[in-house]
């Protein structure tokens, strides 16, 4: 099945195929995407969108070569 965001943006499919850590992954990955693209690709205004640190979302990033 998909979750799709209440924005319009792209839904994440969620597989049978994934382990739950897998599909964890999958759903960070997608919302960091998506807010990046809304803040312009600018970070901090990311890490503010999702409610998280700028040290925390460069973290994510980083493990999922965003």
């Amino acid at each position: 099945f998909f979750v799709a965001p209440s924005n319009g943006a792209t839904p994440v499919e969620i597989t049978e195929a994934r382990d739950f850590d897998g599909q964890v992954e999958a759903l960070e990955s997608a919302l960091i995407q998506q807010a990046m693209e809304q803040a312009d690709n600018n970070q901090s205004e990311a890490a503010r969108v999702l409610g998280i640190t700028e040290s925390r979302i460069r973290a994510k990033m980083r493990k999922y070569k965003l």
